[in-house]
């Protein structure tokens, strides 16, 4: 799926930047969503094969993948949210869709979608090698933030070094049972690094 390194408009990145859940002092004005139904729209009529009848018609509060900094101030290296919405086909049917974007400032590096239990997204590696999981990049910049090596959080998690590399690398897909010994290392609440690291509530049902 290509992202083109597209300019985000102030809106949408006011919309893609907009998260209450982080405002611990409430002091966030409202951020006006309705910019990210078309720019949404516009990503999936990008692909040749899309429908279009099929339209993105509501969406929800972005949730962040990163541990943000203050509200208004700068942008992390790059930052990841998913927006939750609907998409409606022409027939009038709903269906759930999530919209991943990855972006740095206000250019656009990365775009996924989820329709129901489809996911669709871009190619990091070439065909037939496994794509690196994006919570790899995240845990080297949190191991950075707190200057710990692969052997110091292995240690403190109770994890062997090649857990944390593979972990590190991307080649180790996040599960509960990491996530808890990971946020118990970092010093992070357990709530806030399954964020972070895409694991779901359905993840600790089903681990």
């Amino acid at each position: 799926m290509p992202t083109d390194d597209r300019v985000l408009s102030p809106a949408v990145l006011a919309a893609l930047t907009y998260w209450p859940r982080f405002d611990h002092n409430q002091q966030l004005e409202p951020v006006d969503l309705a910019p990210l139904i078309p720019f949404l729209n516009e990503l999936l009529d990008d692909l040749p094969w899309w429908n279009r009848d099929c339209r993105v018609t509501k969406v929800e509060l972005v949730e962040a993948h990163e541990m943000p900094g203050y509200p208004g101030g700068p942008l992390k290296r790059y930052t990841e949210v998913s927006v939750p919405a609907t998409l409606t086909d022409g027939a009038g049917h709903e269906l759930s869709f999530f919209g991943r974007i990855r972006f740095e400032g206000s250019i656009m590096r990365r775009f996924e979608a989820k329709v129901g239990d489809t996911v669709i997204a871009p190619a990091l590696r070439p065909a037939g090698v496994q794509d690196p999981h994006p919570f790899g990049p995240l845990l080297q910049v949190l191991m950075a933030n707190r200057r710990s090596t692969a052997r110091d959080l292995a240690r403190e998690a109770g994890l062997s070094m090649s857990t944390v590399r593979w972990l590190g690398s991307g080649g180790l897909r996040p599960h509960p049972k990491l996530v808890r010994y990971l946020a118990e290392a970092l010093g992070l609440p357990e709530a806030d690094l399954a964020a972070i690291a895409g694991v779901s509530d359905e993840d600790y049902l089903h681990p």
